[in-house]
């Protein structure tokens, strides 16, 4: 006998609280979990060709089932791939070639990690690693911080202009085109960020010789000799690992928070506790306004921005326009390993309302659109209603991109900076994987973000109302213009 609408719906119905309970008594109480991977023990630091080709293989496979928009130039690039390779081959150029590869969707959500496990070999056996930091400004790459007994030799604001007679400009591109990234300013930033181990990876180490400017336009070479695994550990320590959220406290009536990520079930827990009490203090002491900087923020849960505005408006919030979801296969697994084995093999996904339903039905390899609407925040007892300054740039990505997107959509927030690294149409709802010979992991975006009807979307990051750019002098000096402009508008709000 086959099985009515209605009756299907009211049977849906009744199973519905009776496979949730369920599944929270017999699997451990959760319905939603990361995936455990566990990781993958790596031998050797090379790899012979057989292996590395077979890892390109696996790695076109997901690409092609999982991506909302596989390159058709994947193949002949894969095939001059595997034709260039040696007999052997290093982890480092595996990972490097098949970003390359990756590069060409434009797609910053889809890429392999770098675990830098040579490089920590290395540095454990007494090598050394490149030991400042760099930004980008106007008047060029600007050396930032600086550790280990280099200090006698660089200086904060020094223009770095060549490494071992290869020019930096020319040097950063090169290491570029080893990053997936929708816009130039993300790659750009992404390398500058992680400048010390993209060198380290093409195999320019110190101790090296430096040509840099002085900020009185004096031109100088130097040898850097690197700073030791010891020195960094110092420096990192003084420093502190961030937390997701640190609350900076308030000034001039201002409530300042610095918001680096948005990931983690720990993690989301403190950050609703540190919101909670922050927005308490800053109840009862007044706080005329609010100033968030996502500045750093490479994303993760976009649930976190939501309700992080809820603590600061009841206004309705528009996300974007459309999600577009690839059901296949592989990613159809993928989810359901991160769901209870109980719920996994009782009812079919497809029973489900949107989005799970339309991402399990219909063939493999279905696009489930499914379309953003404009809700109320949840009720909030602690909502301060004052108004809002979110600091965004190139490192504001993925769902901290989409939280300066819904705020500057709705009107809620006044966006101050650069824009942002990511366009609003862009990929995500990442799946993770790994490579078996090599063992190196990474992520593939399986949906793609309409969060903007604008037709340029795609090629511009979101953009800020007010542009500051911090300038070679800010570098040196330790000056944050950035935060200086969000905290004079916010003690415009307050006069």
């Amino acid at each position: 006998m086959r099985m009515t609408m209605q009756s299907r719906a009211d049977l849906r119905s009744r199973l519905h609280w009776t496979v949730v309970v369920c599944s929270v008594a017999l699997s451990g109480c959760y319905l939603y979990r990361d995936p455990v991977t566990p990781p993958p023990v790596i031998a050797a630091s090379t790899l012979p060709r057989s292996a590395a080709v077979e890892d390109l293989d696996s790695l076109v496979t997901i690409v092609s089932e999982a991506h909302p928009n596989p390159s058709p130039r994947f193949q002949p690039l894969r095939d001059s791939l595997a034709r260039a390779w040696p007999d052997t081959i290093s982890r480092a150029r595996l990972a490097r070639d098949l970003n390359r590869l990756l590069a060409v969707l434009g797609d910053g959500h889809t890429g392999l990690s770098l675990d830098g496990l040579e490089e920590e070999a290395a540095l454990a056996n007494g090598g050394r690693s490149w030991p400042f930091a760099v930004r980008r400004t106007v008047d060029g790459i600007i050396i930032g911080r600086v550790v280990g007994s280099d200090t006698t030799v660089l200086r904060s604001g020094d223009r770095l202009e060549a490494i071992n007679g290869m020019p930096i400009d020319s040097l950063v591109e090169e290491i570029g085109r080893a990053v997936p990234a929708e816009l130039p300013a993300y790659r750009d930033a992404r390398v500058l960020r992680f400048l010390g181990s993209s060198l380290w990876l093409e195999g320019i180490r110190p101790p090296a010789d430096l040509r840099i400017t002085a900020v009185d336009g004096t031109s100088r070479s130097v040898r850097v000799l690197g700073a030791t695994r010891q020195e960094l550990q110092a420096a990192s320590g003084a420093q502190g690992q961030p937390e997701p959220l640190t609350v900076l406290g308030v000034r001039d009536s201002v409530l300042l928070l610095d918001l680096r990520r948005m990931w983690g079930a720990p993690e989301r827990a403190a950050f609703t506790a540190r919101l909670d009490s922050a927005f308490e203090a800053a109840a009862r002491s007044g706080v005329r306004a609010v100033v968030v900087d996502l500045r750093r923020n490479g994303g993760g849960d976009s649930r976190w921005g939501t309700q992080l505005l809820s603590y600061v408006t009841g206004d309705s919030l528009s996300q974007g326009v459309r999600k577009e979801w690839k059901g296949s296969r592989r990613y159809r697994m993928f989810f359901k390993s991160r769901v209870s084995p109980v719920l996994r093999y009782t009812i079919p996904f497809s029973w489900f309302d949107a989005p799970i339903g339309g991402l399990f039905s219909g063939p493999d390899g279905t696009m489930a659109v499914i379309p953003f609407t404009r809700d109320l925040p949840a009720a909030n007892p602690r909502r301060l209603e004052r108004p809002l300054c979110l600091l965004i740039g190139p490192g504001t990505f993925s769902s901290a991109m989409m939280l300066a997107n819904t705020a500057r959509r709705s009107g809620v927030a006044t966006l101050i900076g650069e824009p942002t690294g990511e366009p609003p149409n862009s990929g995500g709802e990442v799946m993770s994987f790994h490579l078996r010979r090599s063992g190196l992991t990474g992520q593939v975006s399986s949906a793609y973000f309409m969060l903007d009807e604008d037709p340029a979307g795609d090629r511009r990051g979101v953009l800020p109302h007010i542009t500051v750019v911090p300038t070679r002098e800010d570098i040196r000096v330790g000056r944050d213009p950035v935060m200086e402009r969000a905290m004079a508008c916010g003690r415009l709000q307050t006069s």
